[in-house]
């Protein structure tokens, strides 16, 4: 027989006696009676001890058992609570159900049966509210924790209605802010915009669709969207997650920047072999012409051999170079000198075009562990592209650093002509250039400098409104 532990809270003796012989006449459980006959003594039993059950007098002197309910359920104790009264009233009822009760019980027309069913009822009903309950926290729980922006829109209002913390984190509006917004005021991409929006109307769904979004402070964020149609109450909402990926798409660049310095490198340093060898042969066939009394002629073609022999050689030597830069020699520096001392170095260039140079230190004193003249070569690469990509007299170059959980970073922004996609995806490769008198090993050998330091290079552009680049 199952033992069901019962609080009575009632001020009548009698009424009490009364109660507890109709448990005793309830032969399917066994019931462990504890009696409170005041209002207080009764709010203290329930906050201290579990009850499975709890039979609570609508008087309790000055106060009632409404106002008992109202303090238990404030302070989120859930036990189920029976209101007992001793006559009849619709608006009791309805006010005991809203402030919590779980039953209404009529003094009155009181009969074990009718006990037992109200117990089993209140017990039953309390257990599958506790599991919704569970399931609702589980689920809200799932909801504000996730490390992906949850939320849920109506589609005809094209508003949000609800968002995840992570939301806030990832795109720094509050969620307030967030209620009078939609997916399309967040995207960067009018392509992006309607990619989604058809898929949406055509599909009932976004299935892991990557689209630029922006923050509220202007910064872009790749992410990759999912979603669903669905209807209630005749409104239709969507609801999806977005996934930040953008650090991860960094280290997918960054990853295949570093394989294909490396694939070039092997190919460099294989090339250069293949080619020295035979250049060696020519430097010795030549000295040997020179030995030998050659007319003037003759010696005009050797001078043009030796020349270009000369210059295939240097050109060995940078690709090399760039493909396996020279052991770095490590000091401590002030990162904000160097930058001082490359803007200098190529102050004639900026007073050229008329280029506007901002600085923003956040802080003053940035030691970093650096090979100066090695870094200076690949910073200065990069301002050069700069000013080269710059319009004359509206040209604004942009340099920033900072520290962050102390790593520094150098940012150097322009508002140049930008780059294409095609210009991105091969940006890095060795004899790559948009330039017309360009070799195309600058930028390679500037991120192997910056990855000898330990550092990666990443960076974002659009045409026609420039180019940013972190390192």
């Amino acid at each position: 027989m199952e033992n069901i532990n019962v609080l009575i809270i009632e001020d009548d003796a009698d009424d009490y006696l009364l109660i507890t012989e109709h448990l005793k006449d309830i032969l399917t459980h066994n019931f462990n009676v504890t009696w409170a006959a005041t209002y207080d003594d009764g709010l203290r039993h329930i906050a201290e001890t579990a009850f499975d059950i709890c039979l609570v007098d609508f008087l309790l002197g000055k106060k009632t058992g409404l106002n008992l309910l109202s303090q238990v359920r404030e302070k989120g104790i859930e036990t189920p609570i029976i209101l007992l009264t001793g006559r009849g009233n619709r608006d009791i009822d309805n006010e005991a159900m809203r402030a919590g009760a779980t039953d209404y019980v009529i003094k009155s027309e009181l009969e074990p049966d009718t006990l037992e069913r109200s117990i089993r009822y209140a017990i039953s009903h309390a257990q599958t509210l506790n599991a919704v309950k569970a399931n609702e926290r589980l689920y809200r729980n799932i909801f504000h924790r996730s490390r992906d922006m949850i939320y849920l829109a109506d589609t005809g209002k094209g508003v949000f209605i609800d968002v995840n913390e992570q939301a806030t984190q990832i795109f720094g509006y509050s969620r307030a802010e967030f209620m009078k917004l939609s997916t399309a005021d967040i995207l960067f991409d009018k392509n992006d915009r309607d990619k989604l929006r058809n898929q949406l109307l055509e599909t009932g769904e976004i299935k892991d669709t990557e689209a630029i979004f922006l923050t509220k402070t202007g910064e872009k964020r790749v992410c990759i969207v999912s979603g669903v149609f669905y209807t209630e109450g005749g409104i239709l909402f969507h609801h999806g997650t977005i996934q930040d990926v953008t650090e991860l798409r960094l280290m997918e660049r960054h990853r295949m920047n570093t394989e294909k310095l490396a694939a070039a490198g092997r190919f460099t340093r294989a090339l250069a072999h293949e080619v020295r060898n035979p250049l060696t042969n020519i430097d010795l066939s030549v000295e040997q012409i020179e030995m030998d009394n050659v007319d003037e002629e003759m010696k005009e073609y050797v001078s043009i051999i030796k020349r270009n022999s000369h210059r295939i050689g240097n050109l060995i030597t940078q690709l090399l170079q760039t493909s396996n830069p020279a052991q770095l020699s490590l000091e401590k520096h002030n990162v904000n000198h160097l930058i001082e001392k490359i803007v200098e170095m190529n102050m004639d260039r900026i007073t050229l075009k008329s280029i506007e140079i901002i600085t923003d230190y956040a802080v003053k004193n940035v030691l970093i562990n650096a090979d100066e003249l090695q870094l200076k070569i690949a910073l200065s690469n990069l301002i050069v592209n700069a000013i080269e990509s710059t319009e004359e007299n509206k040209g604004i170059i942009k340099i920033t650093t900072n520290r962050k959980n102390s790593v520094c970073h150098i940012i150097i922004e322009d508002n140049g002509c930008g780059m294409t996609t095609t210009q991105q995806d091969r940006l890095f490769e060795p004899y790559f250039t948009g330039k017309s008198n360009g070799l195309g090993l600058g930028m390679t050998t500037s991120m192997s400098i910056i990855q000898a330091h330990g550092g990666t290079i990443n960076f974002t552009s659009e045409v026609g409104k420039g180019t940013l680049f972190m390192m």
